[in-house]
């Protein structure tokens, strides 16, 4: 109501009641203003929260595919039937040869070393395909075992019984010492006809 308003239908007033009446702040507005803030204030946090979602999905999602596509360390050998699953942290560190009946893995860095007088060394393990029968729990000369026995044949893993590295070269030392310990993490494969045709039980 106007300041004309009030002074007509009351009469004698003081000015200052008069201001006070007509600045009355209007609540409703006010209510109203308090409640769309609030509706912002909500959306926003609702905003942020799928966002975070989304990106935590998707980084999810990306360790997933790296876990899913990482490539294993493994040396196939066709003519055996036999595969050997590497350690994972000898990747980039050996070398290997396949011969005949024969599979040799050795240590990358001491072959390059071509002023060592190990150069042509550096053997960690062998798998050999013999042409004697052995039984599973056969005791070898050299340290190994039999990976299996078919009606002809014997496979069996071989390790270096001998100094196949240069001990003076601390690197190549570490590495050759540490990848030698872990030998016994490989993993054997067999191809379905060589389990089927094993005389023996393989060896787990």
């Amino acid at each position: 109501m106007k300041r004309e308003q009030l002074s007509n239908r009351i009469g004698n007033i003081e000015d200052r009641l008069l201001d006070q009446a007509e600045n009355a702040p209007n609540f409703g507005i006010q209510r109203r203003k308090r409640s769309i803030r609030r509706m912002v204030s909500i959306a926003a946090v609702l905003v942020l929260m799928v966002s975070s979602f989304t990106i935590g999905s998707i980084a999810m999602a990306k360790e997933v595919i790296v876990y899913v596509e990482k490539e294993q360390e493994i040396i196939t050998i066709d003519n055996f039937g036999i595969s050997a699953i590497l350690p994972d942290d000898w990747a980039g560190k050996y070398g290997y040869e396949i011969s005949g009946n024969n599979l040799a893995v050795y240590l990358l860095a001491q072959r390059e070393d071509r002023e060592s007088e190990y150069k042509d060394q550096g053997y960690l393990f062998w798998i050999d395909c013999l042409d004697e029968i052995y039984p599973i729990d056969y005791i070898y000369p050299e340290p190994g075992y039999t990976i299996a026995t078919t009606a002809t044949n014997t496979y069996r893993l071989r390790r270096a019984s001998d100094i196949q590295y240069d001990f003076r070269n601390p690197a190549i030392a570490e590495d050759y010492v540490v990848m030698s310990n872990s030998i016994g993490d490989i993993q054997i494969l067999l191809t379905d006809w060589l389990k089927n045709n094993s005389t023996n039980a393989t060896n787990p």
